[in-house]
């Protein structure tokens, strides 16, 4: 123990430091590098090393220490009775709190043992308390940050499962596509999704990919009716180099090769030329393609899934869709019905859209009962695209009035040829009655000169513009 040295120590010598005491250079580099002060003796608590944060803590030269026994330096006031020579009396670590420069550290002596148990070295460690307390407090902020991105994570998985539930729904018709998906997900079979426009056959294609073995590959699609037919050929299997004028010099890969390893989806299909329907056919029977100027056939390997809102039987029966194409296509037929199909699901897209665009345009507007009971019952010609646009619409409105416009607006458009519409009847009254008013209080200079212009007296009139909350037409 140190304490049994006391006889030795007290001759105070300063030991001739050697250049290496079983450090190398590296080591030497490292503990340099520390923000925290480093304190090294040995057993006879001689000091072998100091770091340079060591010296900067202590304002103290390492020329003024190295070799110097601890004793030595404490009886000069150099140290206090220290943590390294704490630890060697006591035999075992020891922490202490000293004063350097007005500025408190925990100063920390830990005894290195060899196999025998024999203390060869001392090493102290040195960090102001301040600095603690700042790392304490960063430890806070990051447990408070990592509750933020937890909470943000749960969020986004919340998300995700709204947009699960809007894509299948809760009908019967969207929960046998999702079996299909979930039946099909091993296999590479092409699939044929068809639907009228708006009704999410691009979010059915993905969620094929996402749900199949090559979810992890690319998803690559392509609107067959956004491209010139004379560019469909070079965009779909490439080009070669120097294929013709104003190609890119280097080439191009087409989108068969881009997809390799996922998913190709063919969108409008039904717009493809006969004589692009020829290239494609053949590309799904090899599985290869040849470049626009290329002398070789190059291997694919993709999935390929088509959409189209044709009906392509019926195009087959015209002779504008290739019969064995479309047998090619077609083997594993998905419908994705119309939303006036799906009535019930109409309550789930209202409110995942009104969550969002609420979110996306920092509004927090509430749909009453009466306006919910009219937009579950229009029919929705534009399908779940026109739902989501009219959910839009109404939370950038700036007033009731606008609001009441949209409804008459989506009241009419529900009548058919036999005057019927999705609304009950006083419903409808109600939409036309309040739209009369407004434009005649709009377009007059007083209530007596509307209501004689409609046909009603003053009094009704009156009674009526409170009933549909009209007040603010008044003149």
């Amino acid at each position: 123990m140190f304490v049994d040295h006391r006889e030795k120590l007290c001759k105070f010598k300063k030991i001739e430091m050697q250049s290496d005491f079983g450090f190398n250079n590296m080591t030497f580099e490292i503990l340099n590098t520390l923000d925290d002060g480093v304190f090294i003796t040995n057993a006879d608590g001689y000091i072998l090393f100091v770091n340079k944060a060591y010296e900067r803590i202590s304002d103290l030269d390492r020329d003024d220490l190295l070799g110097y026994n601890l004793e030595y330096l404490i009886n000069l006031h150099v140290f206090k009775d220290g943590a390294c020579i704490r630890a060697l009396i006591n035999g075992e670590k020891c922490s202490i709190i000293e004063r350097f420069h007005d500025r408190e550290c925990l100063v920390t002596g830990n005894l290195l043992k060899d196999d025998a148990g024999k203390v060869v070295l001392v090493i102290a460690t040195i960090r102001y308390l301040d600095e603690l307390q700042r790392l304490k407090n960063e430890l806070e902020i990051s447990k408070v940050l990592t509750l933020t991105y937890y909470e943000e994570l749960q969020k986004l998985k919340k998300n995700e499962a709204a947009q699960q539930n809007v894509i299948y729904g809760n009908s019967d018709n969207m929960k046998a596509i999702f079996q299909q998906i979930q039946a099909i997900r091993e296999v590479d079979a092409t699939i044929l999704i068809t639907g009228e426009t708006g009704v999410g056959k691009e979010i059915i294609a993905q969620e094929i990919h996402k749900e199949s073995k090559r979810c992890k590959g690319p998803y690559i699609k392509l609107n067959c009716s956004s491209i010139p037919e004379n560019l469909i050929e070079s965009e779909l299997f490439g080009y070669a180099k120097g294929a013709f004028t104003g190609a890119n010099q280097q080439g191009k890969l087409g989108l068969f090769e881009m997809a390799n390893g996922g998913t190709l989806l063919l969108d409008e299909i039904g717009e493809l030329s006969l004589s692009a329907q020829s290239k494609l056919l053949r590309v799904l029977q090899e599985r290869k393609v040849l470049p626009v100027g290329g002398t070789s056939y190059r291997d694919i390997d993709v999935r390929l899934v088509a959409a189209t809102n044709r009906d392509l039987k019926k195009m087959v029966e015209k002779g504008s869709f290739r019969h064995d194409l479309y047998y090619r296509l077609n083997v594993v037929p998905i419908r994705v019905p119309p939303l006036r199909e799906r009535k019930e699901d109409i309550p789930l897209f209202i409110n995942f859209f009104l969550e969002q665009l609420n979110r996306k345009y920092n509004k927090n507007k509430i749909l009453s009962d009466r306006i919910e009971r009219h937009l579950e019952n229009y029919c929705y010609p534009g399908n779940v695209r026109e739902l989501r646009n009219i959910i839009e619409r109404i939370v950038l409105m700036p007033d009731d009035a606008s609001l009441e416009g949209l409804l008459f607006e989506l009241t009419l458009e529900t009548i058919d040829d036999d005057g019927n519409n999705g609304y009950c009847l006083q419903d409808a009254v109600d939409r036309l009655e309040a739209h009369f008013i407004k434009n005649a209080l709009t377009n007059c200079k007083n209530t007596r000169e509307a209501a004689k212009k409609i046909g009603i007296s003053q009094a009704t009139l009156v009674r009526k513009v409170k009933k549909h909350k009209l007040n603010q037409y008044y003149k």
